[in-house]
C-alpha cells in the first residue's frame, strides 16, 4: 500500500495509483457509519481525498468513479445534517468532479465576510470562528468557483480569504490559540494550508497583501516542525497548480479584498504598534481571550482556567456570536494607530463536563460565571484588568497566560526554564520573559498568588513554554496586570 507521498508522487507522474491504495480509501468511506455531524465532516473529508485522486490521475478508472457516485448518494442520505458550510462544500466540490453537477451552496457570508462553524445549532459551539475550516472553506469555494466558472462562488470565497489574514500578525507569525482549541492545535497545518491559501490567491488574483502574506508565510513554515503532513492540502496544491497553469482569466477582485481591525458583530480586534501585535476577542468556546505578540515573545493565549490547570477542557470563555452587532453591543472597542481599548463581559465555561451527547464537538457548557476584562493599550504598553462575578468555592479558578519564551526570571534572581520539573508557587511578584534577546515583563498590580509552570512546548498547549496562574479568589475584587 503506498502512502501519502508515493500517492502524490503517482499523480505528478501520470500513474495509476495501486489498486489496494486506492479501493482501501473507497471502502473506509463505504463502511462508515454516519451517526454524527462529527462523523459526516470526516466522510466528506474522506471522500474528497478519494474524488480529487481520481480526478488529478491522469488513468482513469470508471469502476472506482462509479462508487464514487454512490458514495456521494451515501452521503446525501445518511448525512442529512446541512447546516455545515465545510461538509457541504465538501459535497459540492466532489458532486462536480465526478458527475459535473453543480449543487447549490449557501456562499451568502456574515458582516465582515467571516463563516460560522454551523448554522443549525446541532453543536455547542456552532456560531464560532474555527481558523483550520475557515480556510478549508475558503480552497474549497475558490476551487470549485474556478473549475465551474462561478464567478459569486470565486468572489465568496475570497472574501473569506480576507478574513483569514485575521489568524495571523502582520509579520506572518500565527495566533496561536486565537479561536483554536487545544486539542485542535496544529500549527504545520494552519501554516501550510494558510501558505497554500495566500499562494494561490496571489497567483489567479493578484493582491499585494496576500503576495506579501504568502512571502512571510514561507518563511514561517521553514521554521515550523512538520510533524504531520494533511493529504487534503497536498491535493489541492497539486489541484491548484494545474488550475493555475490553465491560466484561467476572471475580472479584477482585488478591490473587495479588505482586512477589517475591528468586527463588532464577532467581538474581536486587532492592533499592532512597532513589535507589538495582539489580537482579543469576546467571542469563542473553550478557548481564551486572545493572543499578544511582543517582540519574539507570544502570549499564545490568555483567560479563565478552572483547576487542575494541566486539563485544557477547564480553560476559556463560552460566549457565540449570532452574527450581528447586537450580540456585542455591549462591548466598547476602540482603535486608534498609538492607542485601542476592548472592554465587556463575557461568560465562563462551565467547570462541569458533559460527555454524553455524541451530536455535539465539545463536552463543555454555558457557566453561571462571567468575567469582566479591559485591556488598554497605549503605544506598546498594555494594561489589563480582569474582575469576577462570582466565586465558586468548590470549582477554584485562575487566569493563566500561556507564554512563548526562553525563560522566566522571577524578581532578582530565580530562573526557570522549558521542559524542566521545577517549577514556582508562591506569592505574586514581576516576572521577566525572555527570548531571543528580547525581554518584556509582565507585572500582576495586586497581592495575591501565583504559578510559574514549565511546559513541553512543540505540539501541546498552543506550542507554549509556560503556564502563568494567578488564582482568582474574590468575586468584584480588581486583578490587574502590566506588560
Amino acid at each position: 500500500m503506498l502512502d501519502d507521498k508515493e500517492m502524490i508522487q503517482a499523480i505528478l507522474q501520470g500513474e495509476a495509483i495501486d489498486t489496494h491504495t486506492s479501493l482501501s480509501l473507497i471502502r473506509n468511506c463505504e463502511d462508515m457509519v454516519i451517526e454524527t455531524p462529527q462523523m459526516m465532516l470526516a466522510f466528506y473529508r474522506n471522500l474528497l481525498h478519494v474524488v480529487l485522486m481520481l480526478s488529478l490521475s491522469q488513468k482513469k478508472d470508471r469502476s472506482r468513479l462509479f462508487r464514487a457516485k454512490n458514495l456521494l448518494k451515501k452521503g446525501e442520505i445518511e448525512g442529512y445534517w446541512h447546516s455545515f458550510p465545510l461538509s457541504r462544500a465538501f459535497f459540492a466540490l466532489s458532486s462536480y468532479l465526478v458527475t459535473g453537477t453543480h449543487v447549490e451552496l449557501d456562499a451568502e457570508q456574515l458582516e465582515r465576510e467571516r463563516m460560522f462553524f454551523e448554522f443549525g445549532h446541532h453543536s455547542v459551539d456552532s456560531d464560532v470562528i474555527r481558523p483550520i475550516e475557515s480556510v478549508y472553506l475558503s480552497l474549497s469555494w475558490l476551487y470549485l468557483g474556478v473549475v465551474s466558472r462561478n464567478e459569486t462562488l470565486i468572489r465568496a470565497a475570497l472574501k473569506l480569504t480576507s478574513f483569514c489574514m485575521h489568524f495571523c500578525d502582520k509579520t506572518g507569525a500565527l495566533f496561536q490559540g486565537l479561536w483554536t482549541k487545544e486539542w485542535d492545535y496544529c500549527p504545520s497545518i494552519l501554516y501550510s494550508a494558510l501558505f497554500l491559501l495566500f499562494s494561490v490567491t496571489s497567483c489567479l488574483f493578484y493582491n499585494e497583501k496576500m503576495l506579501e502574506m504568502k512571502s512571510l508565510l514561507f518563511q514561517r513554515l521553514q521554521e515550523v516542525q512538520k510533524n504531520r503532513v494533511d493529504l487534503l492540502i497536498l491535493l489541492f496544491e497539486i489541484g491548484f497548480q494545474r488550475l493555475i497553469e490553465g491560466k484561467p482569466s476572471y475580472p479584477n477582485f482585488s478591490s473587495d479584498l479588505v482586512c477589517h481591525d475591528i468586527d463588532v458583530s464577532l467581538g474581536f480586534m486587532r492592533y499592532t504598534f512597532q513589535d507589538l501585535h495582539l489580537a482579543c476577542t469576546a467571542c469563542g468556546v473553550n478557548t481564551g481571550l486572545g493572543a499578544v505578540h511582543k517582540h519574539a515573545i507570544h502570549i499564545v493565549s490568555f483567560g479563565p482556567h478552572f483547576y487542575p490547570l494541566s486539563d485544557p477542557r477547564y480553560f476559556g470563555i463560552y460566549r457565540t456570536s449570532n452574527g450581528s452587532k447586537e450580540g456585542f453591543k455591549d462591548l466598547a472597542i476602540q482603535h486608534g494607530e498609538e492607542r485601542c481599548r476592548f472592554q465587556g463581559w463575557v461568560r465562563l465555561i462551565s467547570p462541569l463536563l458533559d460527555d454524553r451527547s455524541k451530536q455535539c464537538f465539545s463536552s463543555v457548557r454555558p457557566g453561571r460565571q462571567w468575567v469582566f476584562f479591559d485591556m488598554r493599550v497605549e503605544g506598546a504598553d498594555i494594561q489589563l484588568n480582569v474582575r469576577l462575578n462570582q466565586c465558586l468555592q468548590t470549582f477554584p479558578l485562575a487566569f493563566v497566560f500561556f507564554v512563548s519564551a526562553d525563560k522566566v526570571h522571577l524578581g532578582e534572581g530565580r530562573e526557570l526554564l522549558p521542559r524542566s520539573l521545577e517549577k514556582y508557587q508562591g506569592c505574586a511578584t514581576t516576572l521577566t520573559l525572555e527570548k531571543e534577546g528580547k525581554s518584556c515583563l509582565l507585572c500582576p498590580q495586586f497581592m495575591g498568588e501565583m504559578e510559574v509552570i514549565p511546559l513541553e512546548g512543540q505540539g501541546h498547549f498552543w506550542s507554549a513554554d509556560f503556564l502563568i496562574a494567578f488564582p482568582l479568589t474574590q468575586a468584584l475584587t480588581l486583578y490587574s496586570w502590566k506588560f
